[in-house]
């Protein structure tokens, strides 16, 4: 597995929030929760990224431990776990901001 450059060596005062620093990132990539039956492919916004976590947008909600896999060009990247959820609006659309730890990341993770 790569490691990354970032310095971790900080602390972080909020539970459940990235130590590290956050790389601003805008990529469109697919993510489908692990925890549900039949559950389908969702469109989302990676809009940040760190060694431990990302930063997505989307329009569907999450609870908060839902596992999920992160498609990148048609391959699982990653599978990562929702920490915290809030909301947020691009141009007049109401979205769900999602933080999620990174669990897993494969040899396709681009970082």
């Amino acid at each position: 597995m790569q490691k990354s450059f970032i310095n971790t060596s900080h602390t972080n005062p909020l539970p459940g929030r990235r130590n590290e620093v956050r790389i601003p990132w805008k990529l469109f990539i697919r993510i489908k929760p692990l925890n549900k039956q039949h559950s389908k492919n969702i469109d989302a916004v990676l809009v940040d990224i760190s060694d431990g976590g990302i930063g997505l947008l989307t329009h569907a909600s999450f609870d908060i431990g839902t596992r999920i896999a992160i498609e990148i060009g048609g391959s699982i990247a990653a599978i990562a776990e929702v920490v915290h959820t809030g909301q947020d609006q691009f141009e007049a659309q109401p979205l769900v901001r999602l933080g999620a730890k990174l669990i897993n990341k494969t040899g396709h993770w681009v970082f």
